[in-house]
């Protein structure tokens, strides 16, 4: 079910929360009062443990608290044990204060239990603050069940603002399965060390199966160092239980470093699998999710929400995960606006959670609005891991799966995560709007996730243009399948920029409406290596319009490079699409319609297609009119067996189309104003895309092989006047694809200077090998200075004894590459092998004189 993003702030005003300015000024006050506290604390002595047992829910004070012995003055009557002194909660918790050392509390008296099993502790002031190591052991309850809500329930009756206080020399305690409600904070900790496991915090089972919400305004609030919220780690594993945060306000808010959060139940049950529960028979079920934030990150140094443990041996390890479950919040599952004191220090690492589902990873618990947010962090992020037992299932949130926000990020690494898709990597459990979305941050890495099922882009980048979005890679994640080749479909792009700086390399995209768009502000954008619209082993996952879209004003984008180019097909529109502005975009080395293995996986629309006007600078496909030819081939792409032209281009736009293989095609090889042949005028004074440069005009009579100088001698002329083209002309000749006339292996260049306008002149092409009987056909292409290619045209068949068969051995070689492996195809990036003609240009001469 889709839900409605609530407003997103103005990025130009500060961001403001609820209860942030009030709780600041409260925390200053009682910083004060903590120090004042600690300087007029009578020193305790020293002594050895005590375990203090409570048999009594009253909230009377210890008649004595420092002589060691925990009694309120008056007695009670055990039925198993007998007389006994009275000794509360707030009488052991002074005792443990008035010494030095731990102390240990238990509630282990059947007096505290009512029938329903349940001790009910109701201070109508506030408990005295943990001044010393203490461990208050819930789990000593005779009904204790560790599969449900603690059995010891403390709620408050009167003003009590925190239903425990730990201050500093309270470091080392331990608080264990104990119920908190209706306080301002559950429990407080201002200590180092503190381990608070198995409790529950603003819900409690009051009768099976109701549950009751006694809502904290926040449930667990950390300062201090090495907090463990959770299960602990020792000695290489995990131990202890997680705790139920649910109910409240706030779930877990984090000002401290070092904390470790690991194993709980955030917004759910103590199962994991409950999101709504009733509080009797006849109540209406309501949702046991924290009313705004899971988790609220205010310092991040060190901070663990999750953990991977590692054993086994370097060359054979053994990865052990626990997370928490972190859903059914009415906010963000967790949200990080963070100011670290030293951006230097170790960072914050979120692994192994399910956030926005249940505890099983199949179930819809989605968070209100985003899983992640992170409006600001100074510290490094890391948002899973390298191995697979760090992913985070990110699914189902009403906003996006993660969000880097408005607040800047400084380095963020989201890496190996499961987005949009339930714990099987292949059910739909959509987000309600992007699965990742960059809008701040420097140094972000995108690396490793599968994202799917999103309503809207499956990566969105800068789409705030008021924000600094800096360096971005996107780097190796399946968007919209996954590694099985299953279809996992987007309902956007699969990777939109609107702004900044972002690689997007080695990346496999398909089944949405566009693989990658590049939009508005971004330029200087890099597309190498991606698979869009198919695999690696050329499925077809198409997406339902073009495989990369680019419509930036500013340009200066690069689809592909040298040995680095893409694999773009099955698309339902056009493979590449340049469209507003070319503006000096590069397209080079791509495999278009055709799989680097040489299988055909044509676009259903044209290869590449330059529409709607060409901004201030040409695009280049393939190489420009000044490059080296030794180079031409290196840059080359391969564009085949697309449904109609390989090239076209609108009217107003322009590109220098040099050196590429083409085949195959359903029309043309290039075509300008993308409407069928165009003529050669007169002059060349006509206008259009390219502005409708002349093409070279082969002489076939005045064509021919010297089989004694082993040369290949042609001439050509072109009709351009000089002042209607660009001079120098770069003329590039082909061998031609015979069914399409598609250039399919480049014989070399020729310069055409403004002095033989209208003149014909002859190209004179150098063999290394003896041609052999048969024909070959030969195309052309001229390119001006300022980098605007013709048509090709003029197709000349040459029949000379040797042509074809060397040509033979020329396409042989390229069939070769079909029988390299995926990776060594992949690698090779080459539009052929090197040709067995071995065409270069020796020398270019004016034709002898007609007889």
């Amino acid at each position: 079910m889709l839900r409605h993003r609530p407003i997103r702030p103005d990025p130009s005003r500060p961001i403001t929360r609820p209860h942030r300015t009030k709780r600041m000024l409260r925390s200053l006050l009682e910083t004060i009062a903590v120090a004042l506290a600690a300087a007029t604390m009578i020193v305790p002595t020293a002594a050895e443990a005590i375990v203090f047992e409570v048999n009594s829910t009253a909230d009377t004070i210890d008649a004595n608290p420092s002589d060691g012995f925990c009694s309120t003055g008056s007695w009670v009557v055990d039925p198993t044990t007998g007389p006994a002194p009275e000794c509360t909660l707030r009488a052991a918790i002074e005792q443990a204060n008035g010494r030095i050392g731990r102390d240990v509390v238990r509630f282990s008296s059947q007096l505290l239990y009512g029938a329903d099993g349940v001790a009910w502790f109701r201070p109508t002031y506030p408990y005295p603050w943990i001044l010393d190591v203490i461990e208050i052991d819930g789990t000593t309850a005779p009904h204790h069940d560790p599969d449900r809500t603690p059995r010891v329930v403390i709620v408050p009756n009167g003003p009590v603002f925190a239903g425990l206080d730990l201050v500093g020399p309270a470091s080392g305690s331990e608080i264990r399965g104990l119920s908190f409600g209706g306080f301002f904070y559950g429990i407080r900790v201002w200590a180092n060390r503190v381990w608070i496991e198995g409790c529950a915090f603003g819900i409690h089972e009051d009768t099976a199966p109701y549950i009751v919400v006694h809502a904290n305004e926040i449930g667990i609030s950390v300062s201090g160092d090495h907090n463990w919220i959770g299960a602990k780690v020792e000695n290489g594993a995990f131990v202890g239980r997680g705790n139920v945060v649910s109910g409240n306000v706030i779930g877990i808010e984090n000002s401290a470093t070092n904390t470790h959060i690991i194993g709980n139940k955030i917004g759910t049950d103590s199962s994991g699998t409950i999101r709504r529960a009733r509080s009797a028979e006849t109540s209406p079920m309501s949702s046991l999710g924290n009313t705004e934030v899971g988790i609220l990150v205010d310092v991040g140094i060190g901070l663990e929400i999750g953990r991977v443990v590692q054993s086994g041996s370097a060359q054979n390890p053994t990865y052990t995960a626990m997370g928490n479950v972190i859903s059914n919040n009415g906010s963000h599952g967790i949200e990080i606006h963070e100011f670290s004191s030293d951006p230097t220090a170790p960072g914050m690492k979120i692994v192994a959670n399910e956030i926005g589902t249940d505890a099983t990873g199949m179930l819809d618990f989605g968070n209100g609005d985003s899983g992640i947010l992170v409006s600001r962090a100074d510290a490094a992020l890391v948002i899973g891991g390298d191995v697979s037992a760090a992913s985070n299932l990110v699914s189902g949130n009403g906003g996006d799966g993660i969000e880097t926000g408005i607040g800047g990020v400084r380095s963020a690494k989201i890496v190996g995560n499961r987005i949009g898709v339930a714990a099987d990597g292949l059910s739909p459990l959509p987000n309600g709007e992007q699965g990742i979305r960059l809008d701040g941050g420097d140094d972000v890495r995108v690396e490793g996730n599968l994202v799917g099922h999103s309503p809207n882009d499956a990566i969105l980048i800068g789409d705030t243009p008021t924000q600094e979005i800096g360096s971005v890679e996107v780097v190796g994640n399946y968007v919209g399948m996954n590694q099985d080749g299953d279809a996992l479909p987007n309902t956007g792009a699969g990777i939109r920029v609107e702004h900044g700086w972002v690689t997007i390399r080695a990346n496999t995209i398909g089944n949405a409406r566009a693989g990658i768009v590049v939009r508005d502000a971004a330029d200087q954008i890099e597309i190498y290596e991606n698979f869009v619209g198919t695999d690696e082993l050329a499925r077809d996952q198409g997406n339902v319009e073009s495989g990369v879209l680019v419509s930036s004003i500013l340009g200066a984008n690069a689809i592909g490079d040298v040995e680095r180019g893409n694999v773009i097909g099955w698309n339902g529109g056009s493979g590449i699409v340049v469209d507003q502005s070319a503006n000096a975009n590069l397209i080079v080395g791509n495999f278009v319609g055709v799989h680097s293995d040489g299988t055909p996986i044509p676009n259903g629309d044209h290869g590449v297609h330059l529409r709607r006007g060409a901004g201030t600078a040409p695009a280049v496909i393939g190489s420009h009119a000044t490059t080296p030819e030794a180079d031409l081939a290196g840059r080359a792409n391969r564009i085949a067996y697309n449904v109609r032209d390989a090239v076209a281009l609108d009217d107003g736009s322009s590109a220098s189309i040099r050196g590429n293989w083409i085949k195959g095609n359903g029309k043309l090889a290039i075509d300008l104003n993308d409407d069928g042949k165009t003529a050669n005028d007169s002059g060349d004074v006509d206008q259009g895309a390219n502005r409708l440069q002349n093409s070279p005009d082969l002489d076939r009579d005045r064509t021919e092989v010297d089989d004694a100088m082993d040369e290949l001698r042609v001439e050509y002329r072109v009709t351009s006047d000089v002042g209607a083209t660009a001079y120098p002309l770069t003329i590039d000749f082909y061998l031609a694809d015979r069914t399409t006339l598609g250039p399919i292996r480049h014989l070399g260049s020729d310069s055409y200077p403004a002095a033989a306008a209208h003149q014909p002149r002859r190209a004179t092409f150098s063999f290394e090998e003896e041609l052999e009987n048969g024909y070959g056909i030969i195309v052309a292409t001229a390119t001006s200075s300022l980098d605007e290619t013709s048509e090709v045209r003029t197709a000349v068949l040459v029949p000379e004894p040797g042509l074809a068969a060397s040509l033979a051995v020329g396409l042989l070689g390229l069939r070769g590459l079909a029988r390299r492996s995926p990776v060594e195809a992949r690698r090779a990036r080459c539009p052929a092998a090197r040709p067995t003609l071995a065409a270069r240009s020796r020398r270019a001469s004016p034709p002898p004189p007609r007889a």
